[in-house]
């Protein structure tokens, strides 16, 4: 793959010095006249990838005058002096809160320590498809990550400006539900050449895959990378592996001048960007991709004909398709991917019936035979120990003929805490059901050979002889309603824990599998 060295015959002009390849530098390099192929508008669009680094700090020693640096925004650095002054325009603005999950970077961007400090940290924008710093998309930060107006916007549109034709502008930042919300408000704040022409473009906002998990259900429908046609398997994630190369060198640029440490962090990511061509790194990539999109059209295809051997399966298939299709042209339809049923976690169930527990308290009408052990917390702590006991009996069968004594001892150890456990929960079980005690002194019940025949499974089988703490029968009302009289309360508490158990398995009609991540 060719490698380009942008140098501008006029050494004054802003990004005239970097390290890129093709698919990277201006889109006049590779658009024949400047157009567009029809239908082909996602092979011209540009991914941005933005990010900051609270590693890269500088502290406050020598100044621009005193250490100017070789380079004035001719490479990954912006224009220092324009920077500092869009800042200082803009430094008493406060940052609004996160209406999403609590992202530090957004509630504490005014709160974070930069005593002694000249910056605390560097933003960039990266190029998501090719994992390379782009020119004048690298700049120091003061408080946080300022994304409203200061720092982050300077940067983002800073680097956009190389890219002013293309038409489909894709950014992937973690914080991006909030800040995509007031984005264009403050586009003319910026210095006139950084405005972008939102005119016949179109602006896609995404979440990195791996932030995704951690941000609400609404935005992960939204920003999902996995949802929207024309991204590839792209991640979004090229800053974080780029943090993980430079921050060996975060130690040394700390101690150096303002223009030194651009000087070297320009270097450095200059190095970055030519391994990524040199060692064909983009090559590799290329042919890894081709190989795995063949499997995946295999496996699509090997999908969609089981699906589609049904009447019924066939029209769902073409209803899913159109509903999807529908919604990749207009994203004010109903979003296909979001889900169908409303989940109920074990913790909302368990909350329920403490809310039951608290209103019979208050209404006097609680009967209670233990002053800590309510019969919702009995049954609920029953079903944890029977988790526990088939977690234990699979560890066990992972140790092999021949175990160390450390797997032993946490095998052991397990086990025993295990059957305190359960030896605490069944002096309290016969409180609330009489007949525990009967049916456990005189083994009047064998639950493991009633679905012995009819358990397909997998699960490991317990064996009631063995006195192992992972095969004692628990005896919870479900087994042993059908033997003897069992308290209706015990019961209809076990089966409130039965929606948790359906809805936490995967919603298949809403294909959240089906495209999700490999």
């Amino acid at each position: 793959m060719a490698m380009i060295w942008l140098v501008s015959t006029h050494l004054r002009e802003e990004n005239s010095l970097f390290c890129a390849q093709h698919a990277c530098t201006p889109e006049k390099i590779y658009l024949t006249g400047g157009k567009l192929q029809p239908n082909s508008a996602w092979m011209y669009s540009v991914f941005l990838a933005i990010n900051a680094n609270f590693h890269l700090k500088r502290q406050a020693i020598f100044s621009d005058t005193k250490d100017p640096g070789l380079s004035c925004g001719w490479g990954y650095f912006i224009n220092e002096k324009h920077y500092k002054a869009y800042i200082g325009n803009s430094s008493a603005i406060i940052q609004e809160r996160s209406t999403c999950v609590s992202h530090n970077a957004v509630n504490m961007a005014d709160t974070k320590i930069s005593k002694g400090l000249a910056a605390t940290g560097v933003g960039t924008v990266d190029c998501a498809h090719h994992d390379m710093k782009l020119a004048n998309g690298v700049g120091d930060l003061q408080k946080g990550e300022k994304y409203v107006y200061v720092n982050m916007d300077y940067l983002v549109f800073s680097a956009l400006s190389t890219f002013s034709s293309l038409k489909v502008i894709n950014f992937s930042y973690d914080i991006v539900c909030q800040w995509h919300k007031i984005l264009w408000g403050h586009v003319p704040s910026l210095p006139l050449h950084l405005q972008p022409d939102p005119i016949g473009r179109t602006f896609r906002y995404f979440v990195p895959k791996f932030h995704l998990a951690a941000h609400i259900e609404t935005c992960q429908m939204m920003f999902s990378l996995n949802w929207s046609p024309g991204v590839g398997r792209t991640d979004g994630e090229a800053p974080e592996r780029g943090w993980a190369n430079i921050n060996r060198v975060a130690t040394s640029t700390k101690e150096m001048g303002p223009g030194a440490r651009r000087d070297t962090l320009d270097g450095h990511f200059g190095d970055w960007n030519w391994k990524k061509i040199t060692l064909l790194v983009l090559l590799w990539k290329v042919i890894e991709a081709v190989r795995a999109e063949q499997e995946h059209c295999i496996a699509l295809s090997e999908l969609e004909d089981s699906i589609q051997k049904s009447e019924l399966g066939a029209s769902l298939l073409t209803k899913w398709r159109e509903e999807i299709e529908t919604w990749e042209v207009d994203h004010t339809k109903p979003n296909p991917f979001e889900r169908r049923i409303d989940t109920m976690t074990q913790a909302a169930i368990r909350l329920e019936l403490a809310k039951q527990d608290a209103k019979e308290l208050e209404d006097g009408t609680a009967v209670s035979l233990h002053s800590e052990v309510s019969c919702s917390i009995l049954i609920s702590t029953g079903m944890d120990l029977e988790h526990a006991q088939r977690r234990l009996h699979a560890d066990a069968g992972l140790l092999g003929q021949h175990p160390t004594d450390t797997q032993w001892t946490s095998i052991l150890t397990h086990s025993n805490a295990l059957l305190r456990c359960i030896d605490t929960w069944t002096t309290i079980q016969t409180l609330y059901m009489l007949s525990v005690a009967n049916l456990h002194a005189n083994r009047l019940i064998d639950l493991s050979s009633d679905d012995d025949d009819d358990d397909d499974s997998g699960c490991p089988k317990p064996n009631s002889n063995s006195g192992k703490a992972e095969d004692l029968q628990l005896l919870l009302p479900s087994e042993i309603c059908n033997h003897v009289p069992c308290d209706r309360k015990l019961l209809e508490i076990e089966w409130c824990h039965i929606p948790y158990i359906h809805t936490s398995l995967p919603d298949f009609g809403s294909l959240d599998l089906i495209r999700s991540d490999a």
